[in-house]
């Protein structure tokens, strides 16, 4: 077999199961970053809803805008 063929083996048909490794201890280790903050009120509290206020909006409203979505034009700050 020349070094095309055994390069062609490992990258296209996967001969060395790499992927296959790599694959599993991605899945077996994943953790979703905002759920871990969710989770750990201490995390949280690094968060806020607006930046230049420490007022809560419990419902916050959407506009479109040139086709995307963004929250309302509201001002929050008294």
């Amino acid at each position: 077999m020349n070094n095309d063929e055994y390069l062609r083996r490992v990258i296209i048909d996967e001969h060395l199961s790499i992927c296959a490794e790599d694959m599993s201890r991605l899945l077996n280790t994943y953790q979703c970053e905002w759920t871990s903050v969710i989770k750990d009120p201490a995390c949280r509290t690094q968060f806020k809803q607006i930046t230049n206020t420490e007022d809560i909006q419990p419902s916050i409203e959407f506009i479109t805008e040139r086709g995307q979505r963004l929250i309302g034009s509201k001002n929050f700050v008294d």
